[in-house]
């Protein structure tokens, strides 16, 4: 899956002219940009305009297309307005000059909908140009909400091999060897995750077996032991908030009675 951010530098001319029989005539063709915006995407609260708590305060997930035909599958945060494990689906189109609008009519009694412009956009932040656009919310339901800033972010693909050592909070000192794949979006806007935890010292060596989701900055995983001394193992970790080169801050936890046990947390560099 290719990670494409969304660029607003490039501006082009959004309309042509066409002549009909009569000289004085004239009609107006819509361009489009051609931005793909496939891959997973951060859309939380830029410079909150009133007080919180916000019915919406996060949407994460899945986007896909690019001109007049896309998409977008995400998961609210926020107050509770719906479930947090509901589907709520955007669709829309960019045209040539930068200009975004997506809408979702899938919220209990609620239209919302997403801009953002060529003006609205920031300043270069971890090898990723983000976005800022507005949410607003109509309707009689629950999410109602006025006009909010709303900053975008695509998050890199949580896949390939990161290698280091690490030192417990125990004073035990293991090299780990995390290898992960992420795979393109489900129909829930989420991406499915796996791959494997290596955990080794002089003394001894635990295999995990990872599966699980990535929705925006969130990976949600279990770790299943495959090899090694018995133990079982919890991870703290997300995605790396940057390009697709960044280290993997990896946080773990190993209960068992081999030489690995511990609580382990630092950077991995990517191979």
């Amino acid at each position: 899956m290719r990670r494409i951010s969304l660029r607003f530098f490039t501006l082009a001319v959004a309309a042509s002219l066409l002549s009909g029989c009569n000289a004085m005539s004239t009609t107006s063709s819509t361009s489009y940009a051609t931005q793909d915006f496939t891959g997973n995407w951060q859309l939380g609260i830029s410079d909150p305009p009133y007080p919180g708590p916000y019915p919406i305060a996060a949407l994460t997930g899945a986007m896909a297309g690019q001109g007049q035909n896309i998409t977008g599958v995400f998961r609210i945060g926020g107050t509770g307005c719906v479930s947090p494990t509901q589907d709520v689906t955007f669709v829309g189109s960019q045209t040539a000059d930068g200009n975004l609008t997506l809408n979702s009519t899938n919220l209990p009694n609620n239209v919302a909908t997403i801009t953002a412009t060529s003006s609205g956009i920031m300043p270069l932040t971890n090898g990723i140009t983000p976005f800022l656009g507005g949410l607003v919310v109509t309707g009689s339901g629950q999410c109602t909400m006025g006009g909010i800033a709303l900053r975008g972010e695509e998050i890199a693909p949580l896949t390939g091999t990161f290698t280091g050592s690490l030192t417990s909070t125990s004073g035990v000192t293991s090299s780990f060897t995390v290898a992960l794949k992420q795979s393109v979006g489900n129909s829930d806007g989420q991406f499915p995750e796996s791959g494997t935890i290596t955990v080794a010292s002089s003394s001894c060596a635990n295999v995990f077996s990872l599966t699980g989701t990535v929705s925006g900055l969130t990976l949600t995983a279990t770790l299943t032991p495959t090899s090694g001394p018995p133990a079982t193992a919890t991870l703290a970790t997300e995605p790396p908030y940057g390009n697709s080169t960044a280290p993997l801050s990896l946080s773990i936890n190993i209960t068992g009675t081999g030489c690995n046990a511990g609580s382990f947390t630092g950077n991995l560099a990517k191979q």
